[in-house]
């Protein structure tokens, strides 16, 4: 599995997976990675919502929406 963390125009800033990972060097550099970071925040506490809800997948609706 790997997680990416992509700005506005799409580019990958900040990825991570298991055996590697990589943060844009200009990002470090800007202290971008502070919201990098609070991006990943907020992501973990909206898995941890939706890991509460109940499993009702019917049809094509395979995502929850929060």
């Amino acid at each position: 599995m790997q997680v990416r963390i992509l700005d506005d125009g799409g580019e990958v800033i900040w990825s991570q997976s298991p055996e590697l990972g990589m943060t844009a060097l200009s990002h470090r550099k800007n202290g971008r990675i502070d919201e990098i970071l609070a991006v990943l925040s907020m992501a973990t506490e909206r898995a941890k919502e939706e890991k509460l809800l109940p499993v009702e997948q019917t049809g094509s609706d395979r995502f929850s929406k929060l």
